[in-house]
């Protein structure tokens, strides 16, 4: 499934913490970051007259305790994910929780914060 695919593709990053969906509440205080979230946010299905095709939207949560970092890890992300033979992506972009910039500081956390979306395909 893609799912598994694309996970393959990233669960080496941020130190191998990569968290479906959130990271575990009981996980929240000792976490060692950066970190990466992801889950599937649609799951379209394009039907032709011969076939039918998947192309769910990916979401990818960076969070870090630098600038640098964060940048860093959605690099690598983006890199992962366009290097993959046996996935096709497009990128739909980057955002912050807001949508005014690109990155910011979660005012609760003091962590940087990212999040990449993408459509995929095998």
């Amino acid at each position: 499934m893609i799912e598994q695919t694309v996970y393959n593709q990233i669960s080496s990053l941020a130190g191998g913490r990569v968290y479906p969906y959130r990271i575990p509440e009981e996980e929240l205080a000792t976490v060692v970051y950066p970190a990466i979230e992801y889950r599937v946010l649609g799951d379209p299905v394009l039907q032709t007259q011969e076939k039918s095709f998947r192309h769910p939207r990916f979401r990818f949560e960076v969070w870090a305790t630098s600038w640098d970092e964060m940048v860093t890890v959605a690099s690598q992300i983006i890199a992962a994910i366009d290097h993959n033979s046996a996935l096709h992506a497009l990128f739909i972009g980057e955002t912050d929780i807001d949508d005014r910039r690109t990155a910011q500081v979660a005012v609760d956390t003091g962590l940087f914060h990212r999040v990449l979306e993408f459509y995929m395909w095998e």
